[in-house]
């Protein structure tokens, strides 16, 4: 057997070895949306206990058994971003600031490494896209919850997982496409149901958080999800668009008054610029950025460049205006050029896992712009999948060339 036969074969048996470690990393991916739920003594939140053991699950497979991948393209302007980021340290207005999100940034491209060691077929992206979607799920039960129990933040608002309401709303819209992406590709009438479920537990879920980006961008991906769909050959293509339609006026007509009267403020609150007080904040950070376009303030010290502004601290409350004040222009077109080779890896992957992507990523594109998300957990766990999806054995050029040459000596 000639050496590139061989390598072929040693690559499709780790493709189809289901590594002990997947476990921990979709443990890892469904207590994300719930990391907030419980913070354990000297560890911090549960997510970051599951990550520590998926890192060395995933340290103990590539060792023993599976080997470690060769890193894709698009981890390249990641990585960049993370060492420009830390690079900002030397002229940092808070150098303090800016050394906890280097180490905060380090654990993000780790965690972009573990799916990408761990997801190496479609089974496995399956399995771990279950684990986020049902951690979503169980934080729109637990939102539920508190909104029978009258535990409201902000009076009138609820969120179940300990989280931010804008920030787990977008969590939840995320697991949406997610969710029908594990409808539309199972097997059985069974599991097809199973993953519906989560659909309009998480649309409730959202609603209850009287999120006004999170409403807008249910909106947007049950449109997405409905042109996914009606695009497909199945004869019931018009079922997402009346289902999503139900939902909505259900979740409604659960909601309190005080909560319908806050989404009702979303036409104004645009039209007149205000968009929730965070246009004071963006005017304030171009300020900033103007007085150092070139290499900004500093990871992490937005809130500290715009106090003397505003006298307030506040966060930027919107990713690209965040990471153009804080890491300047250079930092804005590494972290730009990573969302463009994430939609680029997306374009080049089979119908299903494109149309989910691409709803995932549009989705996130508009969620960002009230949220400071370039640090969270749930933005480089997206990225990760992604790019794992873009080089699985299905869709990767190189592995197609290797099969079509190993079926021509066979020959």
């Amino acid at each position: 057997m000639s050496a590139a036969a061989l390598y072929s074969s040693v690559e499709q048996t780790r493709a189809r070895a289901f590594p002990p470690s997947l476990v921990f990393v979709t443990l890892l991916m469904a207590s994300i949306p719930l990391e907030n739920v419980t913070v354990l003594p000297q560890i911090g939140s549960i997510s970051r206990l599951l990550g520590l053991l998926a890192v060395g699950a995933v340290l103990m497979d590539g060792v023993v058994a599976l080997g470690f991948r060769r890193l894709h393209i698009a981890h390249l302007p990641l990585a960049l971003f993370v060492l420009w980021s830390a690079w900002t340290w030397f002229w940092s207005i808070n150098p303090e600031l800016t050394s906890e999100r280097m180490s905060t940034n380090l654990q993000l491209l780790i965690l972009v490494w573990l799916t990408w060691q761990s997801v190496r077929n479609l089974a496995q992206l399956r399995l771990v896209l279950q684990g986020f979607v049902l951690g979503s799920c169980c934080a729109a039960i637990l939102t539920m919850i508190n909104s029978r129990g009258l535990t409201a933040v902000d009076a009138i608002r609820y969120s179940g997982a300990g989280a931010d309401p804008n920030e787990l709303s977008l969590t939840m819209v995320l697991s949406l496409p997610m969710a029908y992406y594990l409808c539309a590709t199972a097997h059985t009438p069974y599991s097809r149901l199973f993953w519906l479920i989560p659909i309009p537990v998480c649309i409730v879920g959202v609603i209850l958080t009287v999120s006004r980006v999170g409403f807008l961008t249910t909106i947007v991906a049950l449109i997405c999800i409905s042109v996914w769909h009606m695009t497909s050959s199945s004869r019931m293509r018009l079922v997402p668009v009346v289902a999503g339609v139900v939902l909505i006026v259900l979740g409604f007509a659960f909601t309190p008054k005080a909560n319908l009267e806050r989404l009702s403020t979303i036409g104004s609150e645009v039209s007149s610029g205000s968009i929730g007080k965070r246009a004071k904040l963006w005017t304030a950070g171009m300020i900033v950025f103007h007085q150092r376009p070139l290499t900004g303030t500093g990871a992490a010290t937005f809130a500290d460049a715009i106090e003397p502004l505003l006298g307030e601290n506040l966060a930027a409350h919107n990713v690209y205006v965040s990471v153009l004040t804080e890491t300047g222009i250079i930092g804005f077109l590494i972290f730009s050029l990573a969302l463009i080779t994430c939609f680029m890896t997306a374009m080049h992957l089979s119908p299903p896992e494109r149309a989910l992507w691409l709803i995932v990523m549009v989705t996130w594109c508009i969620g960002v712009i009230s949220l400071t998300w370039e640090y969270k957990k749930v933005t480089w766990s997206v990225f990760g999948l992604l790019i794992a999806s873009g080089a699985l054995p299905a869709h990767s050029p190189r592995a197609t060339l290797r099969m079509t040459a190993d079926r021509l000596i066979r020959q």
